[in-house]
């Protein structure tokens, strides 16, 4: 589609003009005028688009951390503590089944994340590892609409406990 303008301008139409709040019961979008906004693609090994790293954030504290990887093509996702040890979960996507290095950039990433989380009983912050440095991806207050599940599920109310 990146190169075909005509399709990408009726995708596009299509999602300005649906109410996003309805979609999976996401108040916050409710007031919202939908917008577009074009980023600046981020380039990874292979100009493929980095690893994601989405902070799980409790009250202003980094409890957990998602590693998504190849998020178009074959998803996978790793989770790890704030110390960067790997959960025995998942969580939206298989595993990765790779080892997964902590980012060059990790502590200035576990600092912004907690910086942009302050004041919220939850938010989930996603960040790139881009030359060195962390870029700021997304602020999530739902992820997944809080569909997906948990796997092992106890891992439901280890989340939900820290709320």
């Amino acid at each position: 589609m990146a190169d075909d303008w005509d399709a990408a301008r009726e995708t596009t139409r299509a999602w300005l003009k649906g109410d996003h709040s309805l979609k999976a019961g996401e108040w916050q979008y409710r007031w919202l005028k939908p917008r577009l906004l074009i980023e600046e693609f981020l380039a990874g090994a292979n100009d493929m688009p980095p690893p994601d790293h989405k902070f799980f954030c409790f009250h202003g504290r980094v409890e957990f951390v998602a590693v998504d990887e190849d998020r178009m093509n074959n998803p996978r996702s790793s989770y790890f503590d704030r110390a960067f040890n790997k959960l025995p979960f998942e969580y939206s996507y298989p595993p990765i089944e790779h080892e997964v290095d902590r980012p060059a950039c990790w502590h200035e990433m576990v600092s912004m994340a907690e910086a942009l989380s302050r004041g919220e009983p939850f938010l989930r912050v996603d960040l790139y590892c881009v030359n060195g440095a962390p870029v700021c991806g997304e602020l999530a207050a739902h992820p997944a609409s809080g569909f997906d599940p948990f796997e092992p599920p106890e891992w439901d109310a280890t989340f939900g406990a820290l709320i």
